[in-house]
Order: C-alpha cells, then sequence, then structure tokens
C-alpha cells in the first residue's frame, strides 16, 4: 500500500471534499507536500484542479502563500494529532456510535478554540502590527543599501524557484568522486 501510493487516498478525499465546500482558493499545509503533490498531480479528478497551481519546493513553506500571513498550520498538526486518540476508541464501535464520536470530539474542540479564539485574533493582531512596524523599515533600508525595490525581492523567489525545479543532472566527476560510478 505504500508503494503503490495507497496512503494517499484520504488526503485525497480530504482535499476534494474541501474543494467541493469551499472552493479552488484554499491555503493547504500539509508535512509532506512534496510528495502528496506529486500524486495528486497524477489523480485525473483533482489534476485539474490543482494543476494551476505548480509549485516548487521553496513555495511549500507557508511564508510564501500569499493570504496566509503567518500561520505556522502547527494547530492543524495538534488538531488532527488530538483526534487521532478516536482511532483506538472507536475502532470496534458501529458506525452511528463512531460518527458519534467524531463529532463529539470536534464539537467540543470548537467550543474549546471558540473560546479562545478572541485572545488568539488579539495576539495574532500585535504579532502582525509589531512585524510590519519592524520589517517593513528593515526592507527598506536593505533594499537602499543594494539599490532595488521591493517588488525585485519577489522575482528573486520566482528566479530561485525556477533554478531549483530546472532540470539538471551532477556533474560526472561530482558523481565519480561520491563512488556512484
Amino acid at each position: 500500500m505504500i508503494w503503490s501510493g495507497g496512503m494517499m487516498k484520504y488526503p485525497f478525499s480530504v482535499i476534494n471534499n474541501l474543494i467541493n465546500q469551499f472552493g479552488e482558493d484554499l491555503g493547504i499545509a500539509y508535512n509532506i507536500m512534496c510528495a502528496f503533490l506529486k500524486m495528486l498531480e497524477h489523480s485525473p479528478k483533482l489534476k485539474e484542479k490543482v494543476a494551476k497551481n505548480q509549485f516548487c519546493q521553496l513555495w511549500f513553506h507557508p511564508q510564501y502563500f500569499e493570504g496566509v500571513g503567518l500561520e505556522d498550520f502547527e494547530e492543524c498538526k495538534q488538531t488532527f494529532s488530538l483526534s487521532n486518540v478516536l482511532a483506538s476508541t472507536t475502532q470496534l464501535t458501529t458506525e452511528f456510535y463512531r460518527c458519534q464520536a467524531i463529532q463529539e470530539h470536534n464539537r467540543f474542540h470548537d467550543e474549546d478554540k471558540h473560546a479562545a479564539l478572541g485572545n488568539l485574533l488579539h495576539q495574532n493582531y500585535r504579532q502582525a502590527f509589531g512585524r510590519l512596524v519592524t520589517d517593513v523599515p528593515l526592507l527598506e533600508e536593505l533594499c537602499y543599501q543594494h539599490e532595488i525595490q521591493p517588488e525585485d525581492c519577489e522575482e528573486f523567489l520566482t528566479a530561485e524557484c525556477e533554478h531549483f525545479n530546472a532540470d539538471f543532472e551532477e556533474p560526472p566527476k561530482c558523481v565519480v568522486g561520491f563512488g556512484l560510478c
């Protein structure tokens, strides 16, 4: 199942449902996104939905996703880790009780996070404002020192991405030097 990609069927299902529910303009984080994207490109149903968004490995870091902000998606990871506990407690139950346990778990999680939402928004706002106050002048100063415009930084990132996505082969002397021949 690992070699055939069978383990990827669950993320496929989740991505498909998210696209159907919320549309294609999503910010999705996945800790093995490189492997997942390669599998996703071969999915007949989902290929067309993600083909517009070809990313290189540089783009898999949340800081490069426009619209994500300062989010690092650790909360998502923690949420799914907590939900993994359900597997051991529901594996021998009927479908009804399994669904009931999942719904109760999600309801509690939602209520818990809703209670903390005000503080989260306040802290995120303060962090973002602090970054704007310190980072914008720093960027302007660095751009002035190097005689470039801030927009050039986006072009540098795109060029770096294209460089790492380009097909290239190791020079023969490097391959021989490591004893791979």
